[in-house]
C-alpha cells in the first residue's frame, strides 16, 4: 500500500513539473544557444570582434557557411533576450532584428556561394541544421510579433525578418 500511495504521488507531481516547465518554456523558443553579451551592453563589440576573428580563420566554405549559421542563430538568442528585457525599448529590439537582419543577408551570401549539393554528406548536415533552425526562429518571430503587435515600427522589422527566413529556406531548396 505505501509503494502504491508512493507511486500515485510521484504520477502527481511528475505531471506538475511538466505543467510548471512547460509554462515557462512558453514564453521563449529554446534556440540551444545562450544570448550572452546582448547588442544593449557597452561591451557587445568585444563578441562581434570575438566574431570577426573566428571568420578571418575559418578557411572551408562548408564550415563558414556553419559558422554564419551559428552566429545567426546566436543573434536570433540575442534578439529574443533583449525582446524579453526590454519591455518597451523599441530602439533595443531593432538594434537586435538589425543585428539578425545583418547576419542572415551574410549567411545567405555563404550559402549562394556553396558550389556543392546535397549529395556531400556535410551539406546534407548543414542543410538539415539550417532547416532546424529556421523552424525555430519563425516560432521566435511568431511570439516577437504577438508581444509587440502594438508597436509598428516592431511589426515591419519582425515582418521583413520572417521574410527573409523564406529566402534561406528557398535557397536550401535549391542545394
Amino acid at each position: 500500500i505505501i509503494f502504491y500511495m508512493n507511486k500515485k504521488y510521484f504520477i502527481v507531481l511528475a505531471i506538475i513539473g511538466l505543467l510548471v516547465a512547460s509554462a515557462s518554456y512558453a514564453h521563449g523558443v529554446d534556440l540551444g544557444v545562450e544570448a550572452g553579451t546582448l547588442p544593449t551592453s557597452p561591451f557587445y563589440f568585444v563578441k562581434e570582434w570575438r566574431r570577426e576573428i573566428v571568420r578571418l580563420f575559418t578557411f572551408n566554405p562548408i564550415k563558414k557557411t556553419e559558422l554564419e549559421l551559428k552566429i545567426l542563430n546566436e543573434k536570433a538568442a540575442e534578439a529574443q533576450e533583449v525582446g524579453e528585457l526590454a519591455g518597451d525599448n523599441v530602439e533595443s529590439i531593432k538594434k537586435a532584428l538589425e543585428n539578425y537582419r545583418a547576419a542572415h543577408d551574410r549567411l545567405l551570401t555563404r550559402l549562394r556561394a556553396l558550389k556543392e549539393t546535397s549529395e556531400n554528406p556535410n551539406i546534407d548536415k548543414l542543410l538539415n541544421s539550417l532547416t532546424e533552425k529556421v523552424l525555430k526562429h519563425e516560432a521566435l518571430f511568431a511570439n516577437l510579433g504577438e508581444k509587440f503587435k502594438e508597436k509598428s515600427e516592431l511589426k515591419n522589422a519582425i515582418g521583413k525578418a520572417k521574410e527573409n527566413l523564406s529566402k534561406l529556406s528557398e535557397e536550401a531548396n535549391k542545394k
